[in-house]
C-alpha cells in the first residue's frame, strides 16, 4: 500500500457531505475532492453559495449521478473541479469515481441510524485504498431532551474501533 501522509495530491471522499465548506477548503489545498450526498437540494445550495467558475457537468457513473463543479479554489491548483455525487451513499462503488486515499467523515457516520453502521463501514471499505486514511468525527451523548437519540447519533470510541479494526483499519 501507499506510504505515509506525505505531500502530493490525494483523492479525498466526504461522505454524506451536505453543503459543507470543508470541500472547497480541501480542494484549495490541492487535493481532488468528491462529496456524496443524497439530498439534491444540498447540492443546489452548495452551487449557489460557492464561487462556481463555469458550467457544472454531469454524467452517470456506476448508477449514480457524478457532477463536476468548477470552483475558483480548483483553478489555482490545476486540480479539476469538485466532484459531487448525488445519490445513495450505500450505492457508492469504485465504478462511480475510483477509490480514495482519504476519507473525511464529519457528520456521515453519526447521521446514519445505528442499524446501518456496518453497511456504512462496508461501503467506505470498498472505496478506500488499502493503507488509506479515515478521519472520523463522532459525538457521544445519552440522548436529547425530546427523547430522541439522533441524528447526530452517539458513536462511542470503542464502537468505532471495533467497527473499523475488523475491516482491516488501524484505529
Amino acid at each position: 500500500g501507499g506510504g505515509g501522509g506525505g505531500g502530493g495530491s490525494k483523492k479525498v471522499l466526504l461522505p454524506l457531505c451536505g453543503k459543507t465548506i470543508d470541500m472547497p477548503y480541501i480542494l484549495a489545498k490541492g487535493h481532488e475532492v468528491t462529496g456524496v450526498e443524497l439530498v439534491r437540494e444540498a447540492f443546489d445550495h452548495f452551487v449557489k453559495e460557492q464561487a462556481v467558475t463555469g458550467p457544472v457537468t454531469s454524467s452517470n457513473k456506476g448508477g449514480l449521478e457524478l457532477l463536476n463543479v468548477p470552483l475558483k479554489e480548483a483553478k489555482t491548483k490545476g486540480v479539476g473541479g469538485l466532484n459531487f455525487v448525488v445519490g445513495d451513499f450505500f450505492s457508492l462503488t469504485k465504478k462511480v469515481n475510483g477509490s480514495f486515499d482519504a476519507v473525511f467523515d464529519r457528520g456521515g457516520l453519526v447521521a446514519v441510524t445505528p442499524d446501518l453502521r456496518d453497511k456504512y463501514a462496508d461501503t467506505l471499505q470498498k472505496v478506500i485504498h488499502k493503507g488509506g486514511r479515515l478521519l472520523l468525527v463522532t459525538v457521544e451523548h445519552t440522548g436529547f431532551a425530546n427523547g430522541k437519540m439522533g441524528p447526530p447519533f452517539s458513536v462511542p470510541p470503542e464502537q468505532v474501533e471495533e467497527m473499523f479494526t475488523k475491516r482491516g483499519f488501524k484505529a
